[in-house]
């Protein structure tokens, strides 16, 4: 497998499964007009996915120090950068829920104003 396609499925797995999921979990929330309620239900959707990939990370961090003791394993510094880049995309990941209720809100209210009361 190239690095291109490594990159691509990691890409899948830390941008797009969290912003779905999360979307998906507001949803009916925005619709309901609790947009609110909708961005923190989206929002801990979104932590509890990243929260489960950093964990992974950690473990085959730990399994990959366990089995190779020598000087030539996997070092720390990778690990806590692939860490902090988690973390750092889940805000992403964060801000686009927000940016998207904010649409689904818009759309809402206009299908609902009535033009009557101008």
């Amino acid at each position: 497998m190239s690095t291109l396609q490594v990159i691509a499925i990691w890409a899948l797995f830390v941008v797009a499964l969290p912003s779905a999921l999360g979307a998906l979990v507001a949803l009916p929330f925005w619709l309901k007009g609790r947009i609110i309620v909708g961005n923190i239900a989206g929002s801990f959707a979104i932590i509890l996915v990243i929260v489960i990939l950093i964990w992974r990370q950690i473990g085959a961090y730990f399994a990959g120090q366990a089995a190779c003791p020598g000087p030539e394993c996997v070092s720390p510094e990778s690990t806590v950068v692939t860490l902090l880049v988690m973390a750092g995309l889940s805000w992403l990941d964060t801000l686009f829920l927000l940016m998207l209720s904010g649409v689904v809100e818009d759309r809402r209210r206009q299908k609902h104003f009535d033009r009557s009361r101008l």
